[in-house]
């Protein structure tokens, strides 16, 4: 059902049972009164919580209506909408050297976007080789894995001394926004932090920032001018061919093997970058 109803939860304190799952899509089986921009058979897709149900109810103004040449089980709608954020954010120039920090589902999806760019390299890092080969079928055109390589002399290397003119940190940790730090060229580089640093670490930024100057965009939902929009964008990237969501679910699970899929998810197997949960 479609309506004027929002789930909220508190993510670090959560009162059980709680409605998970926000990346929800799904077909329009009803709507409330007042509703005039869906009917009933529209598939639509939007962030919500819920996602993890049979029926949900939905906020009018938060969701989309779905390409018609958009299946369904490629509309995860929720980070479509952060990466198209973070991609018009970086707006590299011509020949810019860009770095993205983190190869899991979001880093390769931003990676899929900014090989689309005249970029001069677009540089992968991660800590696992088998990300960082994802990244180069994303169009990364050079990777590095930090544990095996010193990163900065690496940098020094692709750009001459001169560092990255953008550097997206895409891990939620703090070490890989020091890299970025490190990796940032001297005057107005840009750094993104769309992450979620919940994890406390212990790390030295301050004379790298203070030395660069860089300009810093927390890159969360928040920064989006116009949420829906930039949803509507993702979501039409995705027909398009921009974000190659279908390469990257590597894994599926029936809604009742939804156990299945969580211990999944925690024990991040060999392979994995995304998986969906799907009901017939």
């Amino acid at each position: 059902m479609v309506g004027e109803y929002e789930v909220s939860y508190q993510r670090d304190n959560p009162e059980f049972p709680y409605a998970i799952g926000h990346e929800p899509a799904g077909v329009v089986e009803d709507v409330g009164p007042g509703v005039s921009k869906f009917k009933v058979g529209d598939r639509v897709a939007g962030p919500a919580g819920g996602g993890f149900a049979t029926h949900a109810i939905m906020n009018a103004e938060k969701i989309a209506l779905v390409p018609d040449d958009l299946p369904l089980d490629l509309t995860l709608a929720e980070p479509l909408m952060c990466v198209t954020s973070i991609v018009r954010a970086a707006n590299p120039e011509i020949g810019d050297y860009v770095a993205v920090v983190g190869a899991g589902f979001m880093g390769l999806l931003v990676d899929a976007a900014l090989a689309k760019h005249p970029v001069r390299e677009l540089i992968a890092l991660d800590f696992i080789d088998e990300r960082l080969d994802w990244a180069k079928k994303m169009g990364a055109t050079i990777t590095i894995n930090p544990k095996k390589e010193d990163v900065q002399e690496r940098i020094a290397e692709i750009t001459g001394g001169r560092g990255v003119d953008i550097a997206i940190d895409i891990t939620g940790r703090y070490g890989g926004l020091d890299l970025a730090t490190k990796m940032v060229k001297i005057g107005r580089g840009k750094i993104l932090i769309p992450s979620y640093y919940g994890r406390a670490e212990t790390v030295d930024m301050g004379t790298e920032l203070m030395l660069k100057a860089p300009i810093i965009h927390s890159t969360h939902p928040a920064y989006s001018l116009n949420y829906l929009h930039d949803l509507v964008t993702g979501l039409w990237a995705t027909a398009k061919g921009v974000f190659p969501i279908e390469e990257l679910i590597t894994h599926r699970f029936e809604f009742e093997d939804i156990n299945e899929a969580f211990e999944t998810l925690s024990s991040n197997p060999s392979g994995y970058i995304k998986g969906i949960v799907t009901m017939d």
